[in-house]
Order: C-alpha cells, then structure tokens, then sequence
C-alpha cells in the first residue's frame, strides 16, 4: 500500500503478501506524510512508524483467504486501543474486540481485522466417538455434523474429525435427493482434523492430510 499524496492515519492494521510486480515501493505502507502505528506490514514501514513490526502475522490459512491470526501471532495483544471503537470486529456480532488472548477477559486489541479469542464457543464432531454426544469434548463429540450445525450459532466454532459424514435434513422436498446441509452465517467449519485431534491455534488447518468430507 503505497500512499503518494496526503497525511493519512493507519491505525491496526495488517499489510501482509500485498505483493506488485512493477515496483516494491507498492509493497509495503509507505505514505509521504502521516502517521502508522501499531500495524504490521511485509515489506517495511516508513514514515510516522510507531510501534510497528514487519514479523509474519502467522495467518490461520491466507491460501484459503483465512486471515484470522493465533495466539502466538506477533499482531496478537499488539494493538491500540484508543485507536478503535469498535465493539466487535469484522464478522459482527458475537465476535468480540479488546480481547486478552491468554484469558479471553477484556484486554488489547490486536492488529488486523480478526481478533483472537482464546474462548471462542466450539462444538466437536466424531463419527467415532463414544462419549455422550454433546459437542463439549472430543470424548463427548456429536458423532454427526447436523448435529453440531444445528445446535451452533453465530460465534461458534466447529471442528471435524476425519471422515465422512451424511446430511439428514431435508430441504425442498422429501428423499435422499432433498437432504443437504444449511450453513449458517458466523459459523466457522474446521475438518480433517490429525489423529491427535487437537485444534491448535497455529496450526495451518487446511493444510492436513487426513480428509473430512460432507457428503
């Protein structure tokens, strides 16, 4: 992002890959004037820094234009937060700003458009599970995926061991034809999941060998 005229104020922010094959000068955040601060950005920051850092913002899964960032992310509790009034960030509703990413209580807000929470609500699905079929656990995961996406709403989680698993919900008419699964907005869907099954916050999730398919 490369400002040529003007005293802009980028405040937050992430500039991440914002690669330009004609110049590098578009590559970073470079404005003649202004002032940046508390951002992050690839390939340097000039003029106006303030508390800046060029370190990679561990981005969940960006192939898969997953922005969000992890607990161990350098954007994590590195913002300002006088610098946004913000209650919740980019997805709206149910997704809090100003989070301390170790407690999840009130805390410092983070760089970029997603902010981290270390409780985020998540349902666990298992075809294999043996447990009470709840969602609270990997123990007690539901052993379908409509049960998890019936019961989630916006704000929640979902994480998917690997495997196949079958809608049963039938929608504009009746059979096997008609049965489908309704996303729901705010919902975010994680699959195959490794044998461990243990979501980790780094981990780049789409990226694991072993398949879950909705079928």
């Amino acid at each position: 992002m490369s400002i040529s005229a003007g005293s802009p104020t980028v405040y937050n922010c992430i500039v991440w890959g914002n690669d330009n094959t004609s110049s590098t000068a578009y590559d970073d955040i470079s404005p003649v004037s202004g002032t940046i601060a508390y951002c992050c950005a690839s390939d340097g920051i000039t003029n106006g820094v303030n508390e800046c850092t060029t370190s990679n913002p561990s981005f969940i899964n960006s192939a898969g234009n997953d922005y969000r960032i992890p607990a161990s992310s350098p954007c994590a509790d590195a913002g300002f937060n006088t610098y946004c009034n913000e209650t919740y960030d980019i997805r709206g509703d149910g997704f809090a700003r100003k989070l301390n990413k170790t407690t999840g209580a009130t805390g410092t807000i983070d760089m970029g458009a997603y902010e981290y929470n270390v409780n985020m609500p998540s349902f666990y699905v298992d075809a294999d599970a043996t447990g009470n079929n709840n969602g609270t656990s990997w123990t007690d995961a539901y052993t379908t995926f409509q049960s998890a996406l019936t019961a989630a709403s916006a704000g929640y989680e979902i994480w998917v061991a690997a495997g196949t698993y079958y809608p049963s919900v039938e929608v504009g008419g009746t059979g096997d034809r008609y049965q489908t699964f309704q996303m729901k907005n705010g919902v975010s869907i994680y699959g195959a999941l490794p044998e461990a099954k243990v979501p980790q916050a780094n981990a780049q999730i789409m990226r694991w060998m072993e398949p879950t398919k909705l079928s």
